[in-house]
């Protein structure tokens, strides 16, 4: 099976980091580059507790004004370290998010029992990651996979991340979100997160970062040009956007400091600078408040999505956790209720 590993830039993510490490260890990561930037929790611990991830400290310093710009430069790194190990392909991938590879869709219960398969080595069958990238053509330099993005539900207390199993795959899932520096209604018809996905790059390509998305060919210019290179598309990523109103006021939080326009130059748009705006001022009881009216989804509206196919029930994630002995612990993620 190909070689792969991994990369990752976390700025204080100790409950999301160690699941995500869990996990594609699981479905075939072998090394984990884990840049730290400012970490002020257990995060770095907590990487140097996995003998197979390498934590790399990497404060961003003022001069990458956006966001982007620090990825691609600890991502362009990580290719770097890969090549130096002899790892053949590169997982980029950000804490709250887990790749799958897909194979196999929908012969899960053939592999049960055609090949007489447990469902834990069934999944991991199916989700492997070097099992997707053994089969791609030798051409192909980077390997696209789409998004999954979580659907936020109202949880009781102690649940954590990996207990949310419904994703948005396709569609949108609309809703009216309040704008509370306004207090205008607004109507929100997209997803919370990104649907760009997320890709692994093969190493011995000609590349350079171009996003925490996508890569683009070698250039002397940064930010660089979108140069397309040789792509094919496959497996997916379950991206765990918002998970709770803390998670939720935290993570803007850490965006705030970024500007409210893009590297490209376009704005920033609702309600990610909406949300960094207000994550800021709002006390840890309004945000609470604000989080389960107004970014959760209700059990009825969520049933008629499910009908409708833009919503799947999914729970690879929580399984392959749950095989891999992950501890059923409550952690930050849920909803606070302090």
């Amino acid at each position: 099976m190909p070689s792969l590993a991994m990369v990752t830039c976390v700025r204080d993510e100790e409950e999301f980091l160690q699941a995500n490490l869990t996990y594609h260890h699981a479905l075939g990561v072998s090394r984990a580059y884990v840049f730290l930037d400012r970490c002020t929790d257990s995060t770095p611990e907590m990487v140097r507790s996995f003998p197979w991830a390498r934590a790399i400290p990497a404060d961003r310093d003022d001069e990458l004004t956006h966001l982007t710009s620090y990825l691609n430069k600890c991502a362009d790194q990580a290719l770097d370290l890969a090549r130096e190990e002899g790892f053949e392909w590169l997982l980029h991938i950000d804490a709250d998010e887990f790749a799958w590879g897909d194979n196999h869709p929908g012969k899960l219960s053939q592999l049960l029992g055609q090949f007489h398969l447990s469902r834990v080595r069934a999944l991991e069958e199916i989700g492997s990651l070097p099992a997707m990238l053994a089969i791609v053509r030798p051409e192909t330099e980077m390997v696209r996979m789409r998004t999954k993005e979580v659907i936020p539900l109202a949880m009781a207390p102690g649940k954590s991340f990996w207990e949310l199993h419904y994703f948005q795959d396709g569609g949108i899932v609309a809703r009216q979100m309040l704008d509370p520096i306004t207090m205008e209604v607004k109507q929100l018809n997209k997803w919370l997160g990104h649907t760009l996905g997320k890709s692994i790059v093969r190493t011995s390509a000609d590349v350079q970062a171009f996003s925490s998305h996508i890569w683009t060919r070698k250039q002397e210019t940064h930010p660089p040009r979108l140069v397309d290179i040789s792509t094919e598309h496959k497996g997916s990523v379950y991206h765990f956007v918002v998970t709770g109103d803390r998670h939720w006021r935290n993570k803007y939080r850490k965006l705030s400091e970024y500007p409210a326009y893009w590297q490209n130059g376009e704005l920033v748009p609702f309600p990610k600078q909406l949300w960094k705006e207000t994550s800021v001022i709002l006390s840890e009881t309004d945000a609470r408040r604000y989080y389960n009216e107004w970014v959760t989804v209700r059990p009825e509206d969520l049933k008629e999505y499910l009908s409708q196919g833009i919503v799947v029930c999914e729970t690879h994630v929580e399984e392959i956790l749950a095989s891999a002995g992950y501890p059923r612990q409550s952690g930050g993620m849920e909803n606070s209720h302090d």
